[in-house]
């Protein structure tokens, strides 16, 4: 292994210049390898908006497109791109929130807690929050 001394470098800084072999890159030739983040077609729009509406994670989807989880989410931020997602999660959060819901009214207790947790945004207050109660009345 060649050692690197104060002349050897930049003697390469140099030729690196002289060559300039950025000029003469092909690019990627893996096809594991990354992409131009606009190159996405259409059918892998319609695959994020299907894995997000099953609540798939952002490295999950990353995975499945072969490409970076930095990647994804620099894709996810174009325009076109956020407003699908979003949309798509919020399908996916009511479709969660509806079968967390209607195990709650079946008279689940884990449900019922987990449901009025989430309505209070996560905090433990059930004990102290006595305005408006939810009333699950089962026959």
């Amino acid at each position: 292994m060649p050692r690197w001394t104060p002349e050897t470098k930049q003697q390469q800084a140099l030729r690196c210049l002289q060559n300039q072999p950025w000029k003469h890159s092909t690019g990627p030739k893996h096809k594991k390898s990354s992409r131009a983040l606009n190159s996405f077609t259409e059918r892998e729009l319609a695959q994020l908006k299907l894995m997000t509406e099953l609540g798939l994670e952002i490295r999950e989807m990353a995975k499945f497109f072969r490409i970076s989880q930095s990647d994804l989410r620099k894709w996810l931020q174009q325009p076109e791109v956020t407003q699908l997602y979003q949309q798509s999660k919020a399908i996916a959060e009511l479709h969660s929130s509806l079968a967390l819901f209607r195990l709650a009214v079946a008279g689940n207790l884990r449900a019922i807690i987990w449901w009025e947790k989430t309505r209070i945004k996560g905090q433990d207050q059930l004990a102290s929050r006595q305005r408006n109660p939810i009333v699950i009345v089962s026959s």
